[in-house]
C-alpha cells in the first residue's frame, strides 16, 4: 500500500499529527560503513548463509547513524535472490516500514537511508539451525556501539530479558508508543518503545488505532526535539489503542 497525502498504511491521519510531522532536510546518499557490513559479514560466514541473505542483512543495516529501528527476526520466507527493491516490496513488515518512514518523513527519508536491524539475526522463528539467540543479541548491540544512534526505535518485545539488549525491549500493544532514555557506552539514547509493525500490518482484521500509534511512534523516532516529542506524546496518549482482553 503507497501513502497518498495525509493517509498511511490506509489510514487517514489527524491534522493535528500531519502538523507535527518531523520536517527534514533530504540528506546526502547514505553511505555503507564498512565496519558495521564487515561485523555482519563475519557473523553470516560463521553460520553458512547464503551470499545473497548475508547481502540483504547488510543493505537493511545501512543508513545514517542517527537512528536504528530495532526489529524482531527475519521472516522464514524471504527470497534473499531478489533485488533489494522486489526483497522490500515483497516483505508486508519491510515495505510497511519504507511506507511509514517516507511518510513521517515528507519522503525525506527510506528505508534505504535507514538503519534497520534484526534482534534476533540471521534467526528465523521455527528454524533449527542458526546462531544462539544469545549470540544474535551479542552481535546486535555490538552493532549499536558501532552505530552509536541518536534514537532506538525499539520494536522487538522478545528480547531475552537477561541480555544486556534488553534495554532496549519494546512494548506491548496497549502501552505503546513511550519514550525512555537508555544508553549505550554512556552515551544517552532515546528508546522510542513500540510493538512489532507486523502486528497491524499483517494481522486481519486489524485494530485501526493499532496503525496511527505506529505513525506515532515512528513519529517520536523522527522528531527533532523535545517539544516536538512531548505533543507528539500527549496525542499518543489520547488515541493509544485498548483491546478486549
Amino acid at each position: 500500500m503507497e501513502s497518498s497525502k495525509g493517509v498511511c498504511l490506509g489510514i487517514p491521519i489527524l491534522q493535528s499529527i500531519l502538523s507535527l510531522l518531523p520536517h527534514r532536510e533530504k540528506k546526502s546518499e547514505a553511505f555503507a560503513n564498512p565496519i558495521v557490513r564487515e561485523v555482519i559479514q563475519d557473523f553470516g560466514h560463521q553460520h553458512r548463509k547464503s551470499a545473497e541473505e548475508i547481502e540483504k542483512a547488510c543493505r537493511l543495516a545501512d543508513g545514517f547513524d542517527d537512528l536504528v529501528i530495532l526489529l524482531e527476526r527475519p521472516a522464514s520466507d524471504h527470497n534473499y535472490v531478489d533485488p533489494f527493491e522486489s526483497f522490500v516490496r515483497d516483505s508486508p513488515v519491510l515495505h510497511g516500514v519504507n511506507e511509514v518512514v517516507s511518510f513521517v518523513t515528507h519522503g525525506s527519508r527510506s528505508i534505504h537511508d535507514t538503519c534497520v536491524l534484526d534482534a534476533f539475526l540471521f534467526r528465523p522463528r521455527n528454524v533449527g539451525d542458526g546462531p544462539t539467540e544469545n549470540e544474535c543479541h551479542d552481535i546486535i548491540h555490538k552493532l549499536l556501539c558501532i552505530k552509536r544512534p541518536d534514537v532506538v526505535l525499539a520494536c522487538c518485545t522478545t528480547i531475552l530479558m537477561e541480555h544486556r539488549l534488553a534495554r532496549f525491549q519494546g512494548s506491548d500493544i496497549e502501552s505503546a508508543p513511550f519514550l525512555a532514555t537508555r544508553h549505550i557506552e554512556q552515551k544517552p539514547v532515546i528508546s522510542v518503545r513500540c510493538f512489532h509493525p507486523g502486528y497491524c500490518i499483517n494481522r486481519v482484521p486489524y485494530e485501526p488505532r493499532s496503525r496511527v500509534a505506529l505513525i506515532l511512534a515512528f513519529c517520536l523516532a523522527f522528531a527533532r526535539s523535545a517539544s516536538e516529542r512531548d505533543a507528539l506524546m500527549s496525542i499518543a496518549k489520547a488515541v493509544r489503542p485498548r483491546f478486549q482482553q
